[in-house]
């Protein structure tokens, strides 16, 4: 039979708890986000390197004096090595890496380096040969050649490698490799050794002959070439100072030593391109690269050690995977001897964990374990027993401490338990590695379930084996739990899979705790596991009317703690109260896992199972306190929700005072499934404390009155299907807003609350509350709107405010509040489901006038103009009024004779709706014509004693350019001797009518006004554009001039009333008056025809002439007729006499013999027949038309007949 499970003190704890230490080292890492030095947890934590150094001075080589001379010095090991710690720290970084499973590429960000070195090129170095300790070899070579020419590497560098590289064939781990390994080689060109063999050149004299002199200046010459080229530095191949030389001409296809070590990209030499070319021909499978530099006692620059240090990790990967190929194909040899299986397989796990590789290191342990038999069934079958004394090797996790331990064991089912706790160390090693802490609880859960399996099924029915058991359990998940404290409770922690797998841990390990409290018989406190209904809540519970507490300062009894006993499972499970506070802890850990992993409503059952606890143990404030937390987790929860709350407040209302009762009793009403007798119970205590509530509290967002705020006909909710965040208006001052408030009431009565208000609020203030997340304090608030005993009943309840807003600005409808009695409900706009309000508030626009009549001056008039002045809606505070008239027009008050060109008068201070009358007097120049007064208010108003502003108001009153009345058209007409008519036109130019009432007219001493011929025309309107004409008949009593002159005086009233008086001057040319016609000579017309005698039928030309020197050039119509029986006369026989005085006429006799008259013509004046008087020559003669004979005969084409 297999040996008893372990006891706890046999596993964690008698061992300096090494597995806590192992979680408290990892999680510690985790939380610091930095490395950890893990070199105790990884035998080979750094990459090996060997290095190949036939130049150092420790090398044992046999070498000629000027060989040894040449690379004693050199020491590029030591050289390379002191670059690599002090410029990389001997890591290499960024190194490109595939993995050969997945074909995935990565870069592993970096790995450490361990070089070691051989002397003499040869390789001196133990490697080992069984597979299970591959990973103790380097995992590559650097041979570092020294090179002098091309012919020193054919001579001795090419055989030097070529040793080494059938020393790395001979080794088993490279026998299945299908090409040579892979190695680096690092050329390092001596210079120094050539100019070295140069000057040993020129110093050496001829043997058994003299030199000429011509030899020696050759050999002299060819020394100094290769001295300047010790020197010479060049930035590219193709440019060179020479530096000395004697002046001999040199080429540098001589010697292609040219080096860069200042230039940052330095161009290889015609060695160094021989050299690597031959070494890549000759040594396909090795990497190579040149390190030019270290001959030279120099840093070798960035780009060329870059390139060295990229070969370098190229080289280690490509070593990695061969090493890996070789590993599976012995694994496929070896599969089955466990033992030997498990070494080889650790070891491939060792080589990926060198390179940092660590999720490739974890592949190849859950390999294993696959791979690895069933070590329970194998231990019982074959009777074998469990070594429990070598647990601290594995716990410890030292791999070379626990492969002796295998090695020593006859087989793999010997060591088989204490392989899972070294596995369990090594796997989570490697997933702190990655920062994997999920996959480490993981990776615990997993190894707790299957060792409590195993343990249990070999435990049977035996009581104590299955204590010890559940102990173990208990111990294990109680270990993991403590370290996983600094991890979980570090700011702002937020793991979701991470919470999860701890409470899968932590239900296990409560199950253990409960199963041990059963097979212990422990007598805890009832309903350990919330089996039972709550006591609290059974029917018999009493619930009397609620009255202040007298024990609201009493605290609970004191809970019991073994957070800091040493050994804390074997105290818990010593007593009851350990039992129970162990229990009440893992439960409490659970349920906050398992908020944290989105589980809130199994955390919320776990926490109530503590609460029932709690409640029984009589800590009443503890379970209240735990019991809020719960409920508003689960207000959304509705079948539950009152539940809790009624629940909540049947504890609260035993100890807690008023205030704090009130804060649970809200909640209550607004929650559904709330049976109505319990609703009723909560009301009544509802009533009373706010009633018995003697201090001023404040309660914010209370659930049983919900708030929405509109504005205007906008009702904004999300029912309504409004989505925006900020709803705004555009008001100005003066405007009426109208803001309604709608309050559902979830209590089952009215209530009477004294007030009911809402907060506005300054926009830049709401937002800078908002951004810094606290409440709007009250003395930012701008106003509050507020009603005044308000009647609040059950469900929705709607109340308005008319706002008249007197200052502008941005404000927010905040917070609404309700008074009841000394409680104050606060509702912040954050807790309504609405979009935020936000009234704009703009400066309004004046709504005074300014008027004045009449709106124009007339030119050569003193005119009473009224000025008004209306407030409108606007308050003046004060103001003043200025007028200022341009050049002719001048302006004063009616009760003053003093006329200024501008004058001030101040506005007193008004109230809305008034007007204000301001006579004044205004004088227009006749030369003012065209200018205007300008009338300005300035004044200081507000609105409703509220912001001021400023207005200002302008009108100009234009003075006419003309007077009201201009002369369009003046006419004398005579038409006696002793008569004229004097017609005159007046068109008006006033913007208005004008109503002309009378008139009068002042003629000169030679007229005498006989009639007024306008009696029609007095009280007639006439506007803007219209004429009136006027016309008076006049005798002539005296010699007329040619110029009359008469003054019409106008009359007339504007729309105002105000009469004026306009002269105006008629002056017009005047003809002469006619003479009575019996006083007037004849006019003489004298007819000349062209010929006196003619044919009937034939036209005759007639010219009148008639002599107007008698008419003083005044118009004579005239007009010529005929006796048709003698003349048919054509022409102009009627007009205007033209200006010559000549008519030409055409006659046509139309009878043969003597005509003795021609033509009748008459002349008319001013209406009147002129005398004329008529000279012509003697009667024309007309004779008939000649006659002829002729005779007609008929033509039929061709044929003529004659007569």
């Amino acid at each position: 039979m297999p040996a008893d499970p372990p006891t706890a003190s046999a596993t964690y704890f008698d061992q300096d708890n090494l597995f806590l230490e192992h979680l408290n080292r990892g999680f510690a890492y985790l939380n610091n986000e930095s490395s950890t030095d893990t070199d105790n947890d990884v035998p080979r934590s750094r990459v090996s390197v060997h290095f190949l150094d036939p130049t150092s001075a420790a090398s044992g080589r046999i070498q000629s004096p000027r060989a040894a001379d040449a690379s004693r010095h050199l020491e590029l090991y030591q050289k390379i090595t002191k670059i690599l710690l002090r410029d990389d720290k001997n890591t290499l970084k960024d190194i490109p890496y595939k993995n050969i499973r997945t074909g995935e590429s990565i870069t592993i960000p970096e790995f450490s380096l361990q070089p070691t070195v051989s002397h003499g090129g040869i390789l001196m170095v133990d490697r080992a040969e069984d597979a299970s300790e591959w990973h103790q070899n380097p995992m590559t070579y650097v041979y570092l050649a020294e090179c002098h020419s091309l012919e020193h590497y054919r001579l001795k560098v090419k055989p030097s490698i070529q040793i080494f590289v059938s020393q790395l064939q001979a080794n088993p781990e490279f026998k299945n490799n299908e090409t040579p390994p892979n190695f680096l080689i690092v050329v390092v060109p001596n210079y120094q050794s050539i100019s070295d063999d140069a000057s040993t050149i020129s110093n050496t004299s001829s043997v058994g002959e003299s030199t000429s002199s011509g030899a020696k200046s050759r050999v002299a010459a060819f020394a100094s070439r290769v001295a300047a080229a010790r020197h010479r530095i060049s930035g590219t191949a193709g440019s060179a100072e020479e530096l000395g030389g004697g002046g001999n001409n040199s080429s540098d296809d001589e010697l292609d030593v040219i080096v860069a070590t200042d230039s940052p990209i330095r161009q290889k030499t015609k060695l160094e391109r021989d050299l690597l070319r031959k070494m890549h021909a000759d040594f396909p499978s090795a990497r190579v690269c040149a390190l030019a530099a270290l001959a030279r006692e120099e840093t070798p620059p960035l780009l060329e050690w870059e390139s060295f240090l990229s070969a370098l990790g190229a080289t280690i990967v490509d070593n990695l995977h061969d090493k890996c190929r070789n590993y599976e194909e012995v694994l496929k040899k070896v599969s089955a001897d466990h033992r030997q299986y498990f070494l080889v397989k650790e070891s491939m796990a060792f080589s990926y964990e060198q390179c940092q590789l660590y999720a490739d290191a974890l592949v190849q342990y859950e390999e294993l374990r696959a791979m690895l038999p069933d070590w329970d069934k194998q231990s019982a079958k074959r009777g074998l027993t469990t070594n429990y004394m070598s647990l601290p090797i594995a716990l410890r996790g030292d791999p070379f401490a626990f492969r002796q331990h295998i090695c020593a064991a006859a087989s793999i089912a010997e060591v088989a338990y204490e392989l899972e706790y070294y596995l369990l160390m090594r796997e989570t090693t490697h997933l702190f590695a990655v920062k994997d802490a999920n996959a480490v609880l993981q990776r615990c859960l997993g190894f707790a379930r299957k060792m409590w399996q195993v343990q249990e099924g070999r435990a049977g029915n035996d009581t104590k084996q299955l204590i010890e058991v559940n102990k173990w359990g208990l111990e294990f998940g109680w270990v993991v739990k403590e370290a996983t404290y600094s991890y979980t409770e570090k700011p702002n922690f937020e793991d979701k899979a991470f919470s999860a797998t701890l409470c899968e841990l932590m239900g296990f390990t409560r199950l253990r705790l409960l199963k041990m409290g059963k097979l212990m018989e422990i007598p805890v406190t009832p309903n350990l596991g919330g089996q039972d209904f709550p006591s609290d809540l059974k029917a018999d519970a009493e619930w009397a009317p609620w009255s202040e507490p007298t024990n609201s300062s009493r605290e609970d009894p004191e809970e019991a703690s073994l957070r800091n006993n040493a050994n804390v499972v074997a105290d818990a499970l010593s007593t009851k109260e350990g039992f129970e506070w162990m229990y009440m802890s893992l439960t409490k850990l659970l349920a906050a896992n398992q908020e944290a992993s989105g589980k809130k409503r199994l955390a919320s059952c776990l926490r109530i199972e503590a609460i029932d606890i709690a409640i029984k143990q009589n800590r009443l404030r503890t379970a209240a306190q735990e019991l809020f937390k719960v409920a508003q987790e689960c207000e959304d929860w509705k079948s539950c929700y009152f539940f809790l709350l009624f629940r909540l407040c049947q504890l609260q209302r035993q100890f807690e005072p008023g205030t704090k009762y009130l804060e649970t009793l809200v909640c209550c009403f607004g929650a559904p499934h709330a049976p109505p007798k319990a609703r009723d119970v909560v009301f009544r205590d509802l009533l009373a404390v706010i009633s018995g509530c003697d201090t001023t509290t404040t309660l914010s967002g209370a659930p049983l009155f919900q708030t929405i705020v509109s504005l205007d006909e906008f009702e904004l909710s999300a029912a309504n299907g409004t989505e925006r965040k900020l709803f705004k208006r555009v008001y100005t001052i003066g405007d009426t807003v109208t803001v309604k408030i709608i309050v559902t009431s979830q209590l089952p009565e009215d209530v009477k609350v004294g007030s009911l208000s809402i907060s506005l609020v300054p926009f830049r203030s709401y937002v800078a509350a908002m951004e810094d997340n606290i409440e709007v304090k009250e003395t930012e608030v701008f106003s509050e709107l507020q009603l005044s005993d308000v009647t609040v009943k059950p469900g929705r309840n709607e109340y308005q405010y008319k706002w008249v807003p007197n200052q502008s600005g941005q404000f927010i409808l905040s917070a609404i509040s309700m008074s009841w009695n000394n409680v104050k409900f606060v509702y912040s706009p954050k807790k309504r489901k609405q979009p935020t309000i936000r009234v704009d508030v703009i400066p309004c626009e004046h709504s005074q006038m300014l008027t004045v009549a009449p709106n124009y001056l007339i030119p050569g008039h003193t005119q009473n103009l009224l000025l008004k002045f209306s407030s409108g809606k606007d308050t003046i505070i004060q103001g003043k009024a200025q007028l200022v008239g341009s050049p002719g027009i001048f302006v004063g008050k009616q009760d003053d004779d003093t006329l200024l060109s501008a004058l001030e008068i101040d506005l007193n201070s008004t109230s809305a709706d008034s007007i204000v009358s301001i006579p004044i007097k205004v004088q227009c120049a006749d030369n003012g014509g065209g200018g205007v007064l300008k009338v300005q208010t300035n004044t200081q108003f507000c609105r409703d004693q509220g912001e001021e502003f400023e207005a200002q108001l302008e009108l100009s009153v234009p003075a006419l350019g003309q007077t009201g009345f201009v002369i369009k058209d003046i006419t004398v007409i005579p038409y006696r001797s002793d008569r004229l008519v004097l017609h005159a036109a007046f068109e008006c130019h006033a913007p208005k009518s004008f109503l002309v009432r009378e008139w009068k007219i002042e003629l000169p001493a030679y007229l005498k006004l006989t009639a007024d011929l306008n009696e029609t025309l007095a009280s007639t309107d006439v506007y803007c554009g219209e004429t009136i004409m006027l016309n008076f008949e006049c005798r002539v009593t005296g010699d007329v001039p040619n110029t009359v002159k008469a003054t019409v005086v106008l009359v007339f009233d504007n729309e105002e009333g105000v009469a004026f008086e306009e002269s105006h001057t008629l002056r017009q040319a005047c003809p002469k008056m006619p003479l009575p016609l019996a006083e007037m000579p004849p006019v003489s017309v004298n007819l000349m025809p062209s010929v006196t005698q003619g044919i009937v039928g034939r036209p005759v030309q007639i010219k009148c002439i008639v002599d107007v020197a008698g008419l003083n050039g005044q118009d004579v119509r005239y007009k010529v007729a005929s006796d048709a029986s003698d003349w048919i006369i054509s022409g102009r026989t009627e007009g205007l006499l033209p200006e010559n005085a000549e008519l030409e006429l055409v006659g046509i006799p139309t009878r043969p013999g003597s005509l003795s008259s021609y033509v009748h013509l008459s002349l008319r004046r001013n209406g009147y027949e002129l005398p004329i008087s008529i000279s012509q020559p003697g009667p024309f003669q007309a004779s008939d038309p000649p006659r002829h004979s002729a005779a007609a005969y008929p033509f039929n084409g061709t044929s003529e007949v004659g007569i």
